[in-house]
């Protein structure tokens, strides 16, 4: 394959979140598929991968002109809800004219799924039924029924650990330092209008009343000073959003962030993190007082141990997560499939 293009917001850190990380990953996985490999979105190319700041549906087609791709990855929610319609109107005519292969990715399906259920009229029900494949990362076997049961004949999973990929070789771009274990800080990325806010503020109370700092960083749209703020914490703070409950599969991206940076992970329990990071590398969050006291008691040297554990753990599910997202992406190329939107 010659060329495949990535449509996708965010590239360069101008996206709330850790979705930055997972579209690098993205981009690395299909470098093993395609000589080139050009990213289009708001904020343009990353490291080594080039690309254009397109902000519009008819930027970003302009762009696929004059780039004549054999693949297109097309990232959901890529622009704002009105130019997204357009564009995806617009990719379905440019597979069609071009025999071009065109890719649904989505990696927050608990949030598209509702609109795929419950409104009739949503564009994009439209678009599955004439036959777009779709690719997956997050939300489990539930994310994958929900497409199904839409209309999706094509539907295929990419595995968690993959998001480390993009996010080891960011830090190494980056320079950042791993964190000192010692440091006994726990940072929570969670902003003042969101659902947890209250509970993560009360949590945090608790962990300084009993000697353990805290941190709050409202924003992440900054993915270098975000993960340098963990790093320089060393201990970071995981909650579940309520409106995930029932999905599985959906660590957070906080959660390869904390390894990638030697950060201890502090989470409460939900399913899929223990295929990330199990229990005895990672801290449970604790439920009253004592349980912050015992955090405030825990040696540097088990600190270390559960750091050294969960990176070996998680470099290890990524290298698998990563020859699996190649061989999916690879059987979607021109060669080998005909997924074009017909």
């Amino acid at each position: 394959m010659k060329r495949a293009v990535f449509v996708c917001p965010g590239i360069g850190g101008q996206v709330a979140g850790g979705g930055w990380a997972l579209y690098r990953s993205v981009a690395l996985v299909l470098q093993h598929l395609a000589e080139e490999v050009v990213v289009l979105g708001p904020a343009g190319p990353m490291d080594g991968i080039g690309g254009a700041a397109v902000t519009t549906s008819d930027g970003v087609l302009s762009c696929l002109d004059m780039l004549s791709p054999d693949l297109i990855v097309k990232a959901a929610g890529s622009l704002s809800p009105e130019e997204d319609e357009r564009l995806d109107r617009g990719l379905m005519d440019t597979g069609c004219d071009r025999r071009t292969s065109v890719v649904y990715f989505d990696c927050d399906a608990p949030s598209r799924i509702p609109m795929l259920w419950y409104q009739p009229s949503y564009y994009l029900s439209k678009l599955l039924q004439e036959g777009v494949p779709v690719v997956l990362w997050g939300g489990g076997a539930r994310a994958v029924h929900g497409y199904r049961s839409a209309g999706a004949d094509s539907v295929y999973y990419l595995r968690p650990p993959l998001l480390y990929c993009g996010l080891a070789h960011a830090i190494k771009c980056w320079g950042i330092e791993s964190a000192n274990p010692c440091k006994k800080v726990v940072v929570s990325d969670v902003s003042s209008g969101d659902e947890r806010r209250e509970r993560v503020d009360q949590l945090l109370a608790d962990a300084s009343s009993c000697g353990v700092g805290t941190r709050v960083v409202d924003q992440r749209v900054d993915p270098s000073r975000w993960l340098s703020a963990v790093a320089d914490a060393g201990m970071v703070l995981n909650l579940l959003r309520s409106d995930v409950q029932g999905f599985s599969d959906l660590s957070a991206s906080r959660v390869f962030e904390a390894v990638a940076c030697g950060a201890v992970l502090v989470s409460e329990w939900y399913p899929g993190i223990d295929a990330v990071v199990p229990e005895p590398f990672r801290i449970s969050l604790p439920s009253d007082l004592r349980g912050w006291q015992r955090l405030s008691d825990i040696s540097e040297a088990e600190l270390s141990l559960k750091v050294r554990g969960a990176r070996r753990y998680l470099e290890c599910g990524a290298r698998e997560a990563f020859v699996h997202a190649v061989s999916v992406f690879g059987g979607l190329t021109p060669e080998r499939s005909c997924g074009s939107w017909v």
